[in-house]
């Protein structure tokens, strides 16, 4: 890619494999990019965790520790639900309610908290939970006038505001073992 507004770092956990036999290695990827002089679209967020039996010790650790630099990153303009999956999906915070929105470092210390409190159980059901991430995405996107497709206007463009980006981040190992998937 000849674009040098972003670059892409990558970091391997082992510096050397042993061949024939089989190895496992995690893979640390950096994307940085340069300021190219626009202000960031505001962005509508589901992130979306695998809390099954394989994603136990470090592998959650890490996923965790990820998505607590994601919610550093967001600002008021955002919005933002978490929903984890295993044997089924779950809603574990959502900052839009009949009310408004959750905004600033109340939202971040209630997010944190729900984030901090997930544990590790059960099987891995991808395509359930990627289906009610999808879902939940339509809902917020819904309740804040915006529509569905990949971009619309935060306030259903009735006062002209910016653009939304509609992103869904999933944190998972990939090891499926339940529902719809391919072995």
């Amino acid at each position: 890619m000849d674009d040098d507004r972003l670059r892409v770092e990558a970091q391997a956990s082992n510096a050397a494999l042993l061949r024939g036999v089989k190895n496992e290695v995690s893979v640390a990827f950096d994307l940085v990019t340069t300021d190219t002089g626009r202000e960031r679209r505001p962005v509508r967020l589901v992130i979306l965790l695998d809390i099954s039996y394989s994603m136990m010790g470090a592998k959650l650790a890490h996923c965790k520790h990820a998505i607590e630099k994601v919610v550093d990153e967001l600002d008021d303009r955002d919005s933002v639900s978490l929903m984890t999956f295993n044997n089924n999906a779950q809603l574990w915070f959502t900052d839009t309610c009949e009310d408004g929105q959750l905004r600033g470092e109340e939202r971040k210390r209630r997010l944190l908290g729900c984030l901090r409190a997930i544990e590790s159980s059960g099987g891995t059901n991808l395509w359930d939970g990627l289906e009610c991430a999808v879902a939940r995405l339509a809902v917020t996107s819904a309740k804040q006038k915006g529509g569905v497709g990949a971009t619309s206007t935060a306030n259903g463009g009735e006062m002209g505001g910016p653009p939304v980006e509609n992103r869904i981040l999933l944190f998972s190992d990939g090891d499926t073992n339940e529902g719809r998937y391919i072995s």
